[in-house]
């Protein structure tokens, strides 16, 4: 408790921490430099090592701790600490999250804090929403030292709040739940004896109010504890900021400079001669010395304190490389500390040892108001990433970092936004390595109080001090160009101080905040950032706000099926060139899985299907109350980090070449190449252009590769590819270009493709498809009565049958059952997330007071319009009613039917409202449904693919001839919803099998293309299910759609519904032409 107030410790925003030490650049002591570097460079490297028994100056102490969880502060006994016998007490490995190993329960809201009420700096203490308590205790050695030693325990991050005792002794707290606390333990540790470590970790603290961020809230010691010890009483290098800047002119073309401001500390009483020697290497070279020098240290230095800011230490360099993302050229520095003793054979004494990577590269604002990096002016292809990983929850290790960056660098992303705290130092240290710009955000959100906290000069410290910490662990990193003041917490004189205290110490680096505020007024940032505009806001912006950057922060909500028209805002980023590009959120869904706690909702069953599809948990599905359900689950990848469709789809977008048709004929194609890098105009040295021509049956009739045209970047330049004479003798054909690498990069293999393109070769409309065997031509027969019209032969080798009661379709061939209830008329998909955003606004509220969900033909009038031995006419029409605004769907089939049992149909949607001023219903989709045999398990389409594709996502997916199984094909969004449609198809088979061998069914447009998908179970159970695991195969069909037109799938957010008017189905009349042909065993080949 607080001895001055009544409030306790973790209730008092004045008491940060007791005893913790000032923060500094991540580091620990080495016994020479490239020790240091090492440590760094290296891969799966244990640093430090994990042994109770190893000599290193450095230890890990991650591993298994004593662990019990008590359900508030008021009930941890107080001798908890001394109590040896371990009664009561489990397990836990350190790092983690003690939620991710079955204490208390995961809890995820968004905005809302996750207790209510929320009276800051007041947290719970009991009830549901109790302020668990997690109690650690381990052992840790450390045999006898010199005097003039120090001890240290440094914690990397441990949420929210927590104290530190050593050997029964309070050491000190501290607060902020994604930064390091380091003591000095050195008083309460006993040398050569085993010493017990113990510490009390609050779920929730006054610093809680503000850690609003949009995820789960989890708690405990998450990133690593390390021990250390040095002779600091002697000499430290308590820390040693360091800037690499690069900038224009000397002999070599470039002039570097590294300045370096080292921070000694050392006892007042001890008074010998202390010098430093830093070098630093080239890291592409065999470590060669670039630079290397000694400085003496003057001892006056020292302050009354054993402090020392020794003068800045400037160097002058020439022909080093700069550091970009697209070449980040890293060095080595090491910095050694030498106590000079009169002993000449032993000679200087090494008290320190720091080294780190520096990446040369000058960052600033040009007169045009861009963010340049060594004076060119750079595009942030970004992302979004919170730290997550579905078992461990925010404790990430190496392999998880390299997973997200390589996929990153796969998919041409090229930046991230730290949202919304600093990540663990190794984090930078690989985007140092790997080439990713980094906007690091400070650990602060107060969301559900908008303003509140900001305007308070009571918390002013607390701010500060989130911020301070950050800069001081993250100087050094090349990777980090833009500093980010926090997120979504209103505005406020406390981020103004924020700002004035960081520009003071680094004036170069911009300063990012998304304030929600008028960015002409507020000058608390240098950026002009905006959270989900649409492409013409995000424009509107930039061009309100002409003396700044502009980017988007946010943008692009990736939940579920989602990621429509991003091209749009990509159109404008390279438009206008203050617009710098935007962050994508986010890059990974945040699902849990279900064994990491035994908490459930209620009245839940673990389902066991037969799909194995994985199941992830979301806000509510551990019991959780309140909580955001499932707008955790807003990923380009899944929680084990397997792609979703949109991201590739922005992988497209963030191609860094785009490629336009200026004109494509058979003896060649004139385009124009738009070199998006930054930095690289050698396009020919990175990329080979492999280029093909395919017939619409899939046949390629020629093929070669081309290196890309230099161009400046950001520049355009038209290019041409001469084709060999008279290679296309028909007009239905494709050019398919693909763009590969030449080179190795980093996780970028040689001749990994960057982006395809695709551009029709004179008119590529309409298949050409291979002859088919069709049954034997006979005479028909109608047969109609009260309830059906069927159309038949002598020999009865068919049969369709419509239901006059329904219009639907029933078919076979000979005693083959093949379609039941086909030719449903379907309105209704199973809404996506982005469909339900809006609540009573959104798409899906909008449809189901239509009774679009439960929509079933009316009015069914089945006619024979004409009959003959050779052709048979039908027509079945009907009304689907539209509840609001009041009106109906008339749905209208013209069928077809002739003696190779082949059905040619005509479908039209016609749509109208009673009232004619009312605001037409955008409809999900306008199409009909056909229901095959669950035998028919796969299907064969030419048309966009070979991932789904929507109106407004269909850019990365070219036009072909492509394949897939009916189970494999189904998306595993964590919450099930549409998916698998293909857009611009010319024909699609559904195939028993997938040899070619069985009974096919071929839809094929007779004009025009439509859209198509197959589900292996009924639309209500897809849009029934939570949770993808929920999914069951129907036992007898699988659901086969074709539409004129399935509505776009939005992106701009989740919230609203911001599906773009072009993308909206919304005029009156739909209509499709399509040929329905049944082949059996194989007939007429493969198509």
């Amino acid at each position: 408790m607080n001895p001055d107030s009544e409030a306790p410790v973790w209730e008092n925003p004045d008491l940060i921490h007791l005893n913790r030490l000032p923060p500094r650049a991540h580091s620990f002591p080495a016994p020479r430099p490239l020790e240091a570097l090492r440590r760094i460079t290296s891969r799966g490297f244990q640093f430090p090592p994990n042994s109770l028994d190893s000599n290193d100056s450095v230890q890990s102490l991650n591993g298994v701790w004593d662990f019990k969880l008590y359900n508030n502060p008021d009930v941890v006994p107080p001798d908890w600490i001394n109590n040896t016998k371990r009664e009561g007490f489990g397990t836990i490995p350190v790092p983690s999250n003690w939620e991710c190993h079955g204490h208390d329960r995961p809890r995820y809201s968004n905005v809302q804090y996750p207790w209510r009420p929320a009276i800051p700096p007041k947290v719970p203490r009991g009830g549901r929403t109790n302020n668990a308590v997690g109690c650690y205790r381990r052992t840790f050695y450390i045999s006898s030292l010199d005097s003039n030693h120090s001890i240290f325990l440094y914690f990397g991050a441990v949420k929210s709040f927590f104290f530190l005792w050593v050997n029964g002794n309070m050491v000190g707290y501290s607060k902020d739940s994604m930064m390091p606390a380091e003591f000095d333990i050195t008083p309460y540790v006993s040398p050569g004896s085993e010493n017990v470590l113990a510490v009390q970790v609050l779920r929730w603290s006054d610093g809680s109010y503000m850690e609003d961020q949009d995820f789960w809230d989890l708690s405990g010691i998450q990133r690593d504890v390390i021990l250390w010890f040095a002779p600091a009483l002697r000499g430290l290098l308590a820390d040693v900021e360091l800037d690499a800047d690069l900038l224009p002119g000397g002999p070599e073309g470039v002039r570097a400079q590294l300045r370096i401001r080292p921070l000694l500390t050392r006892a007042s009483s001890i008074t010998t001669r202390l010098t430093l020697r830093a070098a630093l290497f080239d890291l592409r070279n065999d470590l060669n010395v670039v630079w290397s020098d000694l400085f003496d240290v003057d001892i006056s230095a020292f302050d009354a304190s054993g402090k020392a800011r020794l003068p800045e230490i400037k160097v002058e360099l020439s022909g080093v490389g700069g550091w970009t993302a697209e070449d980040p050229r890293l060095y080595g520095f090491g910095i050694e500390l030498f106590e000079e003793v009169d002993d000449y054979i032993r000679g200087p004494s090494l008290l320190d040892c720091r080294g780190w990577r520096v990446g040369f590269r000058h960052i600033s604002i040009n007169h045009a108001y861009q963010l340049c990096v060594n004076g060119s002016p750079i595009t942030f292809r970004g992302v979004n990433r919170h730290e997550h990983h579905p078992k461990r929850g925010r404790y990430l290790i190496e392999e998880d970092m390299l997973q997200d960056i390589e996929l990153m660098l796969q998919h041409n992303i090229n930046a991230v936004r730290t949202s919304h705290y600093p990540n663990a130092p190794r984090w930078y240290e690989l985007c140092d390595e790997y080439g990713i710009y980094l906007i690091d955000e400070a650990n602060l959100e107060t969301h559900a109080l908008h303003d509140q906290l900001s305007k308070d000069p009571r918390w002013l410290p607390a701010y500060l001090d989130r911020l301070q910490r950050m800069y001081h662990r993250d100087r050094n990193y090349a990777s980090v160009i833009v500093w980010s003041l926090g997120n979504e917490s209103g505005f406020g004189p406390n981020h103004q101080r924020m700002y004035e205290w960081v520009k003071a110490r680094d004036p170069a680096r911009p300063v990012h905040y998304e304030s929600r505020s008028d960015g002409m007024k507020d000058s608390a940032f240098d950026i002009s950032s905006t959270m989900y505009p649409s492409p013409d806001q995000v424009v509107k912006q930039t061009l309100r706000n002409p003396t700044r950057p502009a980017i988007m922060c946010e943008y692009a909500h990736a939940m579920g099926n989602s990621g429509g028209n991003l091209i749009e805002y990509w159109k404008a980023v390279y438009k206008y060139p203050r617009l710098q590009g935007g962050f994508i959120w986010e890059w990974a869904d945040h699902g849990l899985t279900p064994s990491v706690n035994k908490h459930r909702r209620a009245g839940y069953v673990q389902p066991h299907t037969k799909l194995s599809l994985e199941p992830w948990f979301y806000g509510g599905d551990f019991g959780d109350v309140p909580n955001s359900d499932n707008f955790c689950i807003d990923g380009l990848v899944r929680p084990d980090r397997r792609i979703h469709p949109g991201l590739i789809e922005l992988k497209k977008v963030y191609s860094p070449v785009w490629i336009r048709a200026l004109s494509v004929r058979p003896s060649a194609a004139v385009l124009e190449v738009q070199n998006n890098h930054d930095f690289i105009g050698a396009l020919s040295n990175e990329y080979v252009c492999q280029w093909e021509i395919v017939k619409a049956n899939g046949a390629k009739i020629a093929n070669g590769s081309q290196a890309l045209p230099d161009l400046p970047p950001h520049g355009t330049k038209e290019w041409e590819i001469r084709f060999p004479s008279a290679a296309v003798q028909d007009s239905a054909a494709w050019v398919n270009l693909s763009v590969r690498t030449t080179k190795l990069r980093l996780s970028v293999a040689e001749g990994y493709e960057v982006s395809g393109w695709q551009f029709p070769l004179q008119t590529a409309t309409k298949s050409t498809l291979i002859p088919t065997t069709v049954i034997h031509p006979i005479k028909l027969v109608v047969t109609e009565n009260s309830d059906s019209v069927t159309v038949s032969t002598i020999t009865n080798s068919f049969r369709h049958t419509l239901s006059k009661s329904t219009g639907l379709l029933t078919s076979a061939l000979g005693t083959h059952h093949i379609l039941t209830d086909s030719l449903a008329p379907s309105l209704w998909r199973a809404p996506t997330d982005n469909d339900n955003g809006g609540r009573a606004k959104s798409f899906s509220a909008h449809w189901r007071a239509a009774g679009i969900d439960h929509a079933k033909l009316a009015n069914v009038r089945v006619e024979v319009i004409s009959a003959s031995v050779s052709q048979v006419a039908l027509r079945v029409r009907g009304e689907i009613p539209i509840l609001e605004p009041r009106g109906s769907v008339t749905y209208t089939a013209n069928l077809v039917v002739t003696p190779d049992a082949a059905v040619d149909m005509q479908l039209v949607f016609t749509v109208a409202y009673d009232d004619k001023d009312a605001q037409p219903l955008p409809l999900p989709r306008a199409g009909v449904r056909v229901t095959l045999p669950r035998s028919f398990d796969h299907f064969r389409w030419y048309g966009r693919g070979p991932h789904e594709n929507y109106e407004d996502r269909k850019d990365s997916a070219l036009v072909g001839i492509y394949e897939r199984g009916v189970v494999e094909d189904v998306t595993p969004y964590v919450r099930p919803q549409e998916y698998g449609n293909r857009c611009d198809v010319q024909w699609w088979d559904m195939m028993e099998g997938g040899t070619g061998s069985g009974r096919r069914v071929r839809a094929e447009a007779s004009s025009g293309v439509f859209s198509s998908s197959v589900h292996p179970f009924a639309v209500e159970v897809l849009e029934r299910a939570k949770h993808a695991d929920e999914l069951e195969r129907d036992e007898e069909n699988v659901y086969w759609y074709i539409d004129v037109k399935q509505m776009g799938i939005g992106g701009d957010n989740s919230w609203s519904p911001r599906t773009h008017p072009e993308y909206l189905l919304t005029e009156s009349r739909y209509e499709v032409r399509v040929r329905l042909t049944f082949l059996e065993d194989g007939a007429g080949g493969r198509a």
